[in-house]
């Protein structure tokens, strides 16, 4: 996710001349043409938008971490603790690439459930991200590759929403791993108990097209994209549903 700035410039020139007139004949010499017009000025940013462009840098780039609680459909209650963290230059499909490290910790009833790790590898200059890679408890790495991604705008107002990214997710992370779904994820601009959230939802399938989980994580947000202490994270799979916030 990169600093997205868009610069707009105006530049107005006129050019006025004046022909003299023809010797011995007395004529009067041509009026100089009319200026041409100014440019119609910069549409002034709306007061209510909110720079999500600088909340995906944010994301990615910036120290964070949240802990949410909340009760499942099945009756037990759920602490998920989710930090970043910028990490080092790291090869993603024989390509060097800047990362984010994001690890979600889960536990039930006060006890371990899970660890999720994962790295988010992306182009340091344009914040566009290549592909991700990730290990949950002990189980092997599988990573998912980018197969596009638009960087949100920034003068979304609440109630906006739009695409992010598509993946095709992998069984590893070899160059020979086998395809074994797709995953999309959009952004939107949310607002809940007063509390305005730029939120990254995905829906991951299998090659099946059959839905395997949606999973929405919300983060407080201003509107110059400073991401704030409330989170919101959602899961959804056919036997479970999860709303855990703070």
């Amino acid at each position: 996710m990169n600093r997205s700035l868009r610069v707009s410039l105006w530049a107005v020139a006129s050019l006025l001349t004046a022909c003299g007139g023809g010797g011995g004949g007395g004529g009067t010499p041509s009026p100089p043409p009319a200026p041409a017009p100014a440019p119609a000025p910069a549409p002034a940013p709306s007061p209510d938008a909110f720079d999500l462009s600088a909340a995906w840098r944010n994301f990615l780039t910036v120290t964070n971490s949240w802990e949410v609680t909340g009760t499942a459909n099945n009756g037990s209650d759920y602490t998920i603790t989710l930090s970043t963290a910028a990490g080092g230059d790291q090869t993603f499909s024989g390509v060097s690439y800047a990362t984010t490290e994001t690890t979600a910790l889960w536990t039930v009833e006060g006890l371990p459930f899970a660890r999720i790790e994962s790295v988010t590898y992306y182009n340091e200059a344009t914040h566009i991200a290549a592909g991700t890679s990730t290990i949950v408890n002990a189980d092997p790495e599988k990573c998912s590759a980018v197969v596009s991604m638009t960087l949100p705008p920034d003068d979304a107002e609440v109630g906006d929403s739009g695409a992010l990214q598509e993946l095709e997710d992998l069984n590893g992370c070899a160059n020979n791993s086998a395809q074994t779904g797709t995953s999309t994820t959009t952004w939107s601009l949310e607002e809940h108990a007063d509390v305005t959230f730029f939120c990254q939802n995905t829906e991951a399938r299998d090659m099946a097209n059959a839905v395997l989980v949606t999973e929405s994580t919300c983060i407080e947000v201003a509107q110059d994209g400073t991401l704030g202490d409330k989170a919101r994270i959602q899961v959804e799979q056919p036997s479970f549903t999860l709303l855990a916030t703070n």
